[in-house]
């Protein structure tokens, strides 16, 4: 589960050609104000026979519901061909510190599929895709593969890991936020001043942003598998990945001073960008939740300093999958850009 190479929901095998569904589970969200929901995964497509010349020649996606069929979309090969891209394996223009070294998949290419805004009313729960593919002198092949589409059920108990008022800056995939392959429903936190300001006027520097320092807690109970706390804070307009890019372990080193917490149910918390010096827990620990874990800083891939929260299914935070968060001291807060959140 943990490991990309097994994130398959059904695969149709013919002439050494697999098709995958990536992530392993596609979940639906719920769209604000709650009248549609979205969901996106992406199609993996792998050739034991060689890459060279493979194509995608036709996509056909039926959307079905309780009541039966409920919308087809057709993407002809010029279209697919640009929506052709390379998520999962390093290629020769692949920056050193980009996460593709760690996932290695055997892919040829893949396509990110979309479907947001959907009718809640027409309670999708499957997709059926069709996909033709052409390579070299071999005859097309169709490939047909059902997708199920899932509701998230959060196991644990969640509260927000803030202890003062913040202010969701990125939100998830669905936000037009973050769409990587395990933080597709991640969230950014700015930290607030006394006057729910997010930057103090008169400082310079880190201090400069009003969440500098502030505590960070455990958003639910469980072991430390990982911590970093080597990783420095980023200065205003600095490169991050020049300060980063010189640690050890610099891939990982993007998610700055960091924590992950195992709630021992499937689900993991990751918290990132923690300031440097201030993460007082270490691996093997237990914690609980409320308990503070560290500060808010800007280490790692920052760009100011901020919370970087996701849920997942594994302790590695890249190759892991993404889950969706609800947290219950937030009971009917859109967790979306712009949205105020304050502890209960």
């Amino acid at each position: 589960m943990l490991v990309l190479l097994i994130l398959v929901l059904m695969t149709w095998v013919s002439e050494g050609l697999q098709v995958h569904a990536v992530p392993q589970n596609v979940y639906k969200i719920r769209d604000a104000k709650g009248q549609s929901e979205s969901w996106f995964f992406n199609l993996v497509i792998v050739d034991k026979e060689g890459c060279s010349e493979l194509e995608a020649r036709e996509l056909v996606v039926e959307i079905w519901g309780a009541s039966g069929l409920r919308e087809t979309t057709t993407w002809p090969a010029a279209v697919l061909e640009e929506m052709r891209r390379v998520s999962y394996r390093p290629t020769a223009e692949t920056d050193e510190l980009s996460p593709k070294h760690l996932m290695k998949h055997e892919e040829c290419f893949d396509m990110r599929l979309s479907f947001p805004n959907k009718p809640r009313t027409w309670n999708a729960d499957q997709l059926v895709i069709k996909l033709v593919c052409a390579s070299g002198n071999r005859e097309p092949i169709t490939h047909q593969m059902r997708v199920p589409l899932k509701v998230f059920e959060q196991k644990t108990q969640l509260i927000l890991p803030l202890k003062k008022p913040g202010i969701i800056t990125q939100g998830p995939i669905n936000n037009g936020g973050h769409s990587g392959h395990a933080n597709q429903f991640s969230i950014d936190f700015m930290g607030l001043n006394a006057s729910y300001g997010p930057v103090n006027d008169g400082q310079e520097g880190l201090s400069y942003f009003a969440g500098w320092g502030q505590e960070i807690v455990a958003p639910g109970s469980g072991i430390v598998v990982y911590v970093r706390k080597d990783v420095p804070d980023c200065p205003p307009e600095s490169n991050p990945m020049e300060i980063y890019g010189a640690l050890s372990d610099p891939i990982r080193a993007r998610a700055g001073n960091c924590v992950v917490i195992n709630h021992e149910n499937g689900e993991y918390s990751a918290l990132m960008h923690l300031q440097k010096g201030s993460v007082s827990i270490a691996e093997g620990a237990r914690v609980e939740r409320g308990q503070v874990i560290g500060k808010m800083g800007s280490s790692g891939d920052a760009f100011g300093v901020h919370l970087h929260y996701q849920l997942q299914d594994g302790p590695d935070f890249f190759r892991a999958n993404p889950l969706p968060i609800k947290f219950e001291n937030l009971d009917g807060v859109e967790l979306v850009r712009g949205v105020y959140v304050t502890p209960q």
